[in-house]
C-alpha cells in the first residue's frame, strides 16, 4: 500500500494503492500527469490528484464529444438498418440498445450532464417535462438548441438548487466525472419522489475490455474521469445511499472499442486520425465484435436503473 496526497472520494480514507501510474490526457493532450488509485478500503479507484474546480471546467474544450450531436449511421435510414444487423448479438440478450423509461407519476424529469442534449430530446418525445443541466456553457447553449421547449441550466450537481422532486433522474456518462460521487448519489436520492427512479451509465474499470487496453482505454479518459467504478463497488455504493436495484445490463457501446484503438496510435497519427472519416470506418468495423463480446461477458459500459423506495 502506498500513500497518495489525496482522500478515497466515497469512504475519506488516505491509503490507496496505485493500479495505474503516469497516465495522461490522450485525447485532448492538456498537460499533467495522473495516476489511477484504489482505495484500501472500499475498492474504489479515483484519479490522483483531484482536480480543483476551474481545472475540471478547462478540460472540457467545445469539441469534446458529448457537447456534439451525431447523426452519423443513427439517422441514416440504411445506416440504421446495417447497425441494427451488426447489433444482432447484443440485440438477442438484452434487447433494444437504446434505454428508454416511459413517464410515470409526475413525469417530472432530470438530466444531470445533458451534453449534445440528445437523450433530453428523446425523453422529452416521449412525455417527459424535462430539465437539464451542465458545467459547460457549450453543451447549455447548444441543448437549448436542440430542445427549446426543455429548461436548461448551466450548474454542478453540487451547486443546483430546486425544490421539485423528479420521477426520473438521468446520468449517462457524468457519475465518473463528478469528484464526490457519495454525495452525488444521496443528493439525486433526496431529489427523486418516492418510488422515484435514478438511470446511470459508467464505465466498467473492472471490464474485460480496461483490462486490455490499460492507460489507452477510452473509458478511463484522464483526467476528466476522476472516479472509476467496478460493478461490484457501484452497486454497494448505491445500495448504501438506499437505493433498490431495478436492473443492471452492459451497454451497447461500439465506440468504446473502436476509440480504445484509435487512443493506441502515436500522438501524431490519433490527432489527425480521430474527428476523420477513417475513424468511422473503424467504428462500423467493431460494431459486430462489441455485440459478440457481450456473448462473452464482456460488460464494458454498464447501466443500472435503481429506485428510491416508495
Amino acid at each position: 500500500m502506498i500513500s497518495i496526497n489525496s482522500k478515497c472520494p466515497a469512504c475519506n480514507n488516505p491509503i490507496s494503492r496505485a493500479v495505474l501510474p503516469a497516465c495522461h490526457d490522450i485525447l485532448h493532450g492538456f498537460p499533467g500527469t495522473w495516476s489511477v488509485v484504489e482505495c484500501s478500503q472500499c475498492q474504489l479507484a479515483y484519479t490522483a490528484p483531484r482536480s480543483t474546480k476551474e481545472d475540471i471546467v478547462r478540460y472540457y474544450p467545445s469539441e469534446y464529444a458529448s457537447f456534439n450531436l451525431s447523426a452519423g449511421m443513427r439517422h441514416h435510414f440504411i445506416g440504421a438498418f446495417l447497425r441494427r444487423i451488426l447489433m444482432s448479438p447484443y440485440w438477442c440478450i438484452y434487447g433494444d440498445p437504446e434505454w428508454t423509461e416511459f413517464p410515470f407519476g409526475q413525469s417530472n424529469l432530470l438530466e444531470i450532464g445533458c451534453g449534445s442534449g440528445r437523450l433530453l430530446q428523446q425523453m422529452s418525445k416521449q412525455g417527459w417535462k424535462c430539465i437539464g443541466i451542465d458545467i459547460s456553457p457549450v453543451a447549455v447553449e447548444r441543448t437549448r438548441k436542440i430542445v427549446p421547449e426543455v429548461s436548461v441550466f448551466q450548474s454542478a450537481l453540487a451547486d443546483f438548487s430546486t425544490q421539485q422532486s423528479f420521477d426520473m433522474i438521468i446520468m449517462s456518462q457524468v457519475l465518473e466525472h463528478l469528484p464526490d460521487p457519495l454525495e452525488s448519489l444521496q443528493r439525486c436520492f433526496k431529489m427523486l419522489s418516492p418510488g422515484g427512479k435514478l438511470f446511470i451509465g459508467i464505465p466498467n474499470f473492472g471490464s474485460f475490455e480496461a483490462k486490455l487496453f490499460g492507460k489507452y482505454w477510452r473509458g478511463l479518459d484522464i483526467p476528466r474521469h476522476m472516479v472509476h467504478f467496478s460493478e461490484p463497488v457501484i452497486l454497494c455504493l448505491l445500495k448504501n445511499c438506499g437505493f433498490s436495484i431495478v436492473s443492471v445490463r452492459p451497454a451497447m457501446f461500439a465506440s468504446s472499442i473502436s476509440e480504445s484503438l484509435i487512443m493506441l496510435l502515436p500522438t501524431w497519427i490519433r490527432y489527425r486520425f480521430q474527428y476523420s472519416r477513417a475513424a468511422r470506418y473503424v467504428y462500423f468495423l467493431t460494431i459486430f465484435p462489441e455485440a459478440l463480446s457481450y456473448l462473452l461477458g464482456n460488460r464494458g459500459i454498464i447501466e443500472i436503473v435503481v429506485q428510491r423506495p416508495e
